[in-house]
Formats: structure tokens, C-alpha cells, sequence
């Protein structure tokens, strides 16, 4: 009788496995901002070194490109990541007792070079209980895989992976895990049961996405502020439509018999909500910060009223905001291009 053929292990469960190994005595609350953080890392990292490779050899479209130059990943919608922070370099360093201080160092150094991403990754790694051979150990294990390259990105192995690690991570951490990941079957139900047809969906960090791919409804029809939980708290939105958003994402009903939404905006714009974040790892927004916020409401008219002063304004902001990214993109392009005489003025 023929032998039956070893089913292959999927890759995020394999590689979940190896990674629990190196657990050792970090609680799962602390080593998920670990291990998600380098697969994020390898992601981008992946990502990178792919449009290197085009840019180095120079060809086709790419002839004469620098691939150093941080213009060319911004065209393409590529994280820039300097060499310090390169997967090849964390690797070649993995087994330096001062492996958790590079992985830092890199996850600053890539902030700074991407100013979407500042405030955003965590920086962990320099700790007593990780143990920089087991830290090394996971580097090694994670680089064993292709997360940003174009095939992997086709066949979202990293939304697999980071999927299957939430899950992992929150049965780890029992009923606290419930506050970062929600089952599929969850959420498939979830989606199933509100039947909405129209609307937006607001989420700008999007999360582990596991929601997005369900969703063809919307949560609430009526005034609201979304606030972000974590990253840039002061990114808020107001919204008078019908809208979608996951849990990154704070949203507010508003008694429009007190209070104005346009007016509620326009307040909590003013106020430095980067200070309200709680937390060590991955600070954060909570609810019972949130619910502590003062208000100061005058009268519904006197609300309205402002909000058409405020309305003028913030419109021309809004213009003005957008004609300085114009010119900030104008200025990155034609001055290295005038530094190097590859465009000329005459005067």
C-alpha cells in the first residue's frame, strides 16, 4: 500500500510554533508587541529590498536610479528603511548580545525616515526578561520567511501570519485578548446580522484588517467624531454619513439636542489628546481616559453659531494644507534635480 503523503503545516502555523518556543517566561501580552513587531518589520523590510534590487539594477523604467534616494519608495508607496534597519543587517547582528538595542534602534531610525509611521512602532526589545539569544533566535526564525514581496503580498502572507498570531496571542491571554483581535466567525457574524447596503469606511490604521474584508455596511447613519486609539491621537474625523470602522477607531454618538457634532470637533481639535495615551508598549487610548475629557458646551445656538466662523476657517486650512503638500512635493523632486544640473533655470 502506497505511503499517504505528509500534509505540509500552513507557514503561520509552523512558524507560530517555533516562535512560542522562544517564549520562555515573557507574559503573551508583552511578547505579541515583540514577535508582531518583527514580522512588521520583515515586512517592510521585504518590501524594500525588492524595489532596491530594481532600482540597483536600473532598468526599464528604473535607468539611472539612486537606490538610495527616499523619493524613488515614495513613488512607488514603499516604506523607506535605512540601512541600519535592514532585515540583512538585524540578521547579521542576531547574535550580538546587543541585538534588542539594534531592533530599537531601528524601529526609531524608520520613524524618522517615514513620518506616517512615527509614534507607531514599538520599541521593546532592550528588556530583562527577553533574552537576547532567544531574541536573536526569533530574528533568525522570521527571516526564514517572504513576507513584502510582490508574491507574498498576492498571497497576503502576512495578513495570514498576523491573523493566526492575534488569534494565538489572545487564547494566550484569556479574556484580556479580546480587547485586540476578534474571531473571524465573530466578525463574519457580526456582518451577517447589521445588513446595511451604503456608506464609508473609516479606519486609517486598518489593524490586523480582519474585519475590511467583510464589509459591505456601515455602523451608524448619524453625527460623529472618530478618534483614534493609538498612533496619531489628534487625526480625528467628523463624519455626517453613513460610515464603517473597526476598532481602531473611537466613535461617538452625539445628543444633537445639547450638543453640536461640527462644534464637538472643533473642541476636541484644540486639545493635545498625544497626551491622554496610557500604556508602555504600544500606548494607547482607552475608554475610561476618553470618558474623563471635560467639556465646555454654551448654548446649542451659540454652537452653531461658531460652527460658521469655524467652518470658513477650517475650510482655507484644509486648501492650505493641501497647496503645502503641492509645494513640498515640487520642492523634494526639482531640487536635488537642481542641485545636481540635471535641470536648469535661466534668469
Amino acid at each position: 500500500m502506497a505511503k499517504q503523503k505528509k500534509q505540509e503545516e500552513p507557514i503561520e502555523k509552523a512558524l507560530w510554533k517555533a516562535a512560542d518556543k522562544l517564549r520562555k517566561n515573557i507574559d503573551a501580552a508583552e511578547y505579541k508587541h515583540v514577535v508582531l513587531g518583527l514580522v512588521f518589520l520583515k515586512y517592510i523590510s521585504d518590501s524594500f529590498e525588492e524595489l532596491y534590487e530594481k532600482l540597483n539594477t536600473g532598468e526599464g523604467e528604473f535607468v539611472g536610479a539612486d537606490p538610495e534616494d527616499k523619493d524613488e519608495y515614495k513613488a512607488e508607496n514603499v516604506f523607506f528603511v535605512p540601512p541600519a534597519a535592514r532585515w540583512s543587517y538585524l540578521v547579521a547582528n542576531a547574535k550580538l548580545p546587543t541585538i534588542g538595542k539594534l531592533v530599537d534602534e531601528a524601529m526609531d531610525a524608520i520613524e524618522k525616515e517615514n513620518r506616517s509611521l512615527k509614534g507607531v512602532l514599538p520599541k521593546v526589545y532592550v528588556r530583562d526578561n527577553l533574552d537576547a539569544k532567544a531574541l536573536g533566535g526569533l530574528i533568525d526564525l522570521i527571516g526564514n520567511i517572504a513576507l513584502g514581496d510582490a508574491k507574498s503580498r498576492s498571497a497576503d502572507v502576512l495578513g495570514h501570519v498576523f491573523e493566526y498570531f492575534l488569534g494565538e496571542f489572545a487564547l494566550a491571554e484569556g479574556k484580556q485578548g479580546g480587547q485586540f483581535y476578534t474571531p473571524k466567525s465573530v466578525v463574519e457574524l457580526l456582518v451577517k446580522m447589521l445588513e446595511p447596503y451604503k456608506g464609508r469606511v473609516f479606519d486609517p490604521c486598518c489593524g490586523s484588517g480582519g474585519i475590511m474584508r467583510y464589509v459591505d455596511s456601515f455602523l451608524y447613519d448619524k453625527e460623529s467624531i472618530l478618534i483614534p486609539r493609538k498612533g496619531t491621537l489628534s487625526n480625528l474625523f467628523y463624519i455626517d454619513e453613513p460610515f464603517w470602522t473597526v476598532d481602531t477607531l473611537f466613535w461617538s454618538k452625539v445628543n444633537t439636542e445639547k450638543v453640536s457634532g461640527k462644534f464637538l470637533f472643533f473642541f476636541l481639535k484644540t486639545m493635545d489628546l498625544s497626551n491622554l495615551n496610557v500604556g508602555s508598549a504600544v500606548p494607547s487610548l482607552t475608554t475610561k481616559v476618553l470618558n474623563e475629557i471635560k467639556l465646555f458646551l454654551p448654548s446649542l445656538d451659540e454652537q452653531k453659531q461658531f460652527n460658521e466662523y469655524a467652518d470658513s476657517a477650517w475650510d482655507k486650512m484644509t486648501k492650505n494644507k493641501e497647496q503645502i503638500k503641492t509645494l513640498e512635493k515640487m520642492r523634494d523632486t526639482l531640487l536635488p534635480k537642481l542641485m545636481s544640473g540635471e535641470v536648469r533655470v535661466k534668469i
